[in-house]
């Protein structure tokens, strides 16, 4: 039997996506870009309006709190890693949020000149470098989550209410293993019968 070229693969993973269900509702983007619009004219009112300058009688919780905030993701992150859960994607990503979130207050809320040029300092050496650290585990996970996925798709399995349906006569325990074995890159059969075959200056 013939196999799959790249892209006949590829258009077959993006067919099955749309009849196979999906695991995020398709009215998700529509509120999200609603919500993104709402909050363009809200940021211009705040920028508006917002005072130059404003006392809190809990800065020091709310600078407090907000550090413990990035530590607690810091570390859910290092046990996501060590335990090989896919959970880093987003304790990673929400780790990077916090870091780059924290950079950007320190910087505009610094008092003084020498304040700032430790914000800046602190930004550009410590936190930003490891948000983008961060970045890159969550996308080094999706990416290899997004291959498995088009491998799952492509051996037949299905998602049906949020869950990863095998195909009929398929067992969960074969898995992945079902997958790699049914999609393999064209000649990778023929590769391996040559390699397998002695050498005519093996013959006697």
């Amino acid at each position: 039997m013939r196999r799959p070229t790249v892209n006949e693969f590829l258009r077959r993973c993006r067919a099955q996506d749309v009849s196979r269900g999906r695991v995020v509702p398709v009215w998700a983007p529509v509120l999200l870009i609603g919500c993104t619009v709402a909050l363009v004219p809200w940021t211009v009112l705040l920028f508006l309006t917002l005072p130059s300058r404003h006392s809190s009688t809990h800065w020091a919780l709310a600078w407090s709190g907000f550090d413990v905030g990035i530590g607690t993701m810091l570390a859910a992150t290092a046990v996501s890693i060590a335990r090989r859960s896919v959970w880093v994607t987003v304790t990673a990503t929400a780790s990077a949020t916090l870091l780059t979130v924290d950079a950007w207050f320190d910087v505009v809320t610094a008092a003084g000149r020498d304040e700032r040029v430790v914000a800046v300092a602190m930004a550009v050496l410590c936190e930003l470098p490891l948000a983008v650290i961060c970045l890159l585990i969550a996308r080094n996970v999706e990416r290899v989550l997004e291959q498995a996925r088009r491998y799952a798709l492509a051996a037949g399995y299905t998602v049906e209410g949020q869950e990863l349906v095998p195909p009929p006569g398929a067992t969960e325990a074969a898995g992945p293993a079902v997958a790699v074995r049914e999609v393999q890159a064209p000649g990778a059969d023929a590769s391996r019968s040559n390699a397998s075959a002695p050498s005519p200056s093996a013959a006697p």
